[in-house]
């Protein structure tokens, strides 16, 4: 159900008025489109926020919540949920938490306010850096335990299910779909996005690869060829070396490659969550 009316492109930090090259790199007909930045970065446009005051609230998972976890555990925010579901070698016995890291997560959810830096680089806190992650701690409600999940598999069976039947309930994603509904293209800006319909996209994207690997003075493991690839949904989602962002979650909302039910629960469409 791919909708070409309905993309993804990354941010670029200072640019909130999308004229910048590196828009129009991922999007040569930008005019055409109405470009939304569905980030926390939202809230720098004032003339935007006038017009729909709860949008960071709505659609930012680092402002989006409560949250309830599969466990019944409640974070402040999906950010915090998803972040402290990480597993780090200090709260990792033999493929399994220990106490400590139930002590650490509870700790971390009952707190009314994080930090930014915190909210984002919990494994700074406890010392680590990101690659020092053992696994994604996901609770099965079917099998009733605990499960270790990889990076691609923790997107498809937590952040993407969790991020839906939050946000569809909200006035903002009901304002982005009234705008699919009746014609407009839109464009949805995260730090994350990809537009994979443009080669010339992908290509930027990869060379962006390249130079963060030599600042830091190591080789690509992925050629120009493992970005062109990605053609579809599914292939950005089964993808191991980009993260795929909560636009491309609300891009498949739009686009009815998931929905929520009335119970509650997202079907899947394409098969894009199989893992």
């Amino acid at each position: 159900m791919e909708n070409k009316n309905i993309v993804l492109l990354r941010h670029h930090p200072m640019d909130l008025k999308y004229t910048n090259s590196l828009y129009v790199n991922q999007l040569p007909d930008i005019g055409d489109y109405i470009v939304i930045d569905v980030t926390s970065r939202a809230i720098k446009n004032k003339k935007f926020m006038e017009e729909h005051p709860t949008f960071v609230k709505d659609l930012s998972p680092l402002q989006m919540g409560p949250i309830t976890g599969n466990d019944g555990a409640v974070a402040s925010t999906l950010e915090v949920l998803y972040q402290c579901s990480k597993i780090y070698p200090c709260h990792d016995y033999n493929g399994k938490p220990n106490s400590e890291y139930f002590k650490w997560r509870n700790e971390m959810f009952s707190k009314p306010k994080i930090s930014k830096k915190d909210m984002r680089h919990t494994n700074e806190t406890l010392g680590y850096s990101h690659s020092d992650t053992r696994y994604f701690l996901h609770y099965d409600k079917v099998k009733k335990e605990y499960i270790p999940l990889n990076w691609v598999d923790s997107r498809k069976l937590f952040y993407v299910p969790t991020y839906a039947k939050y946000v569809v309930n909200t006035e903002s994603y009901k304002w982005l779909k009234s705008l699919v509904d009746s014609g407009k293209k839109i464009a949805l800006v995260d730090f994350d996005g990809l537009n994979y319909y443009s080669d010339n996209a992908k290509i930027k994207r990869y060379d962006a690869y390249v130079n963060k690997c030599k600042k830091n003075g190591y080789k690509p493991k992925e050629t120009v060829n493992d970005f062109l690839n990605i053609k579809t949904m599914n292939d950005f989602y089964n993808c191991t070396f980009l993260s795929t962002g909560h636009a491309s979650i609300l891009k498949m909302l739009l686009e009815g490659d998931i929905e929520v039910d009335n119970n509650g629960e997202v079907v899947d469409k394409i098969g894009v969550l199989k893992v």
